[in-house]
């Protein structure tokens, strides 16, 4: 999994996916039957990365105890970009995730 998908890589992703968002909520303001399924698939990709940066902290923590001391202000920026890609974008969801 480390091979595919590492926390440096899925911040940049959702950086850009948080970008993408920001603008196609723009768009969506001005055109919400059009740009309804771009902008949430944007929200998805971010709240994704998020989620994802929070659990491979949480397993690394678990696994590794050890290294606690060396990594913690990694592990602490880590959590940090995962609740600011998470958190903001699974609230910006929650209207469309009412209409399920």
């Amino acid at each position: 999994m480390t091979r595919f998908a590492s926390v440096p890589r899925v911040t940049a992703y959702g950086a850009v996916a948080a970008v993408a968002a920001l603008l196609l909520w723009v768009l969506y303001g001005r055109w919400p039957e059009t740009f309804v399924l771009p902008y949430v698939l944007a929200l998805v990709a971010t709240a994704g990365c998020g989620l994802f940066i929070l659990f491979a902290t949480v397993t690394d923590a678990v696994n590794n105890p050890r290294r606690g001391v060396r990594i913690r202000p990694i592990r602490g920026f880590d959590v940090a970009v995962g609740v600011l890609l998470a958190g903001p974008s699974l609230w910006a969801l929650s209207p469309f995730l009412d209409a399920f």
